[in-house]
């Protein structure tokens, strides 16, 4: 992020960036759901809302963020409609006594199909509801890079 753009980030988004600034790597682990893992060994999986740890390469939590989407949507994506269907997830800025809720994720619900209407997830601070940045899936699935 440049300069000149953190300079008009809110301040929770700003605290944030200042500790990504000077890592080397970020590892993200999801902690899997057991009812979800046994549901999916009956051959009905249940969707439940994903939690994630953001840890440094020493291991040390730098974000949490857990999906906060409803139930239906999360059952509808695995209904054949996962690239149109919208989701929410919330970053919380990780400190040693406490987590603290600093942007949001959002991708609307959008039409799309293939390659035509991709649509972007979109970074929001919680401090004031501003859009910073967004993430687009490529259009190859086989290109794992964000834009």
């Amino acid at each position: 992020m440049s300069t000149q753009a953190l300079i008009q980030a809110p301040r929770q988004v700003e605290m944030a960036f200042d500790t990504l600034e000077n890592l080397d790597k970020l590892t993200v682990k999801q902690k899997v759901s057991k009812i979800q893992a046994i549901t999916a060994m009956m051959g009905h999986e249940w969707e439940r809302p994903c939690k994630y740890k953001i840890v440094d390469s020493w291991g040390k939590e730098i974000f949490y963020a857990q999906e906060v989407t409803g139930c239906c949507r999360r059952q509808l994506r695995n209904a054949g409609c996962a690239q149109c269907m919208s989701w929410e997830v919330r970053f919380y800025h990780s400190s040693l006594t406490s987590r603290e809720h600093v942007f949001d994720l959002h991708k609307p619900w959008q039409c799309s199909f293939c390659c035509i209407n991709i649509p972007r997830a979109h970074l929001k601070a919680v401090e004031d509801g501003s859009d910073f940045g967004y993430l687009q899936e490529p259009c190859c699935s086989c290109c794992p890079k964000f834009s």
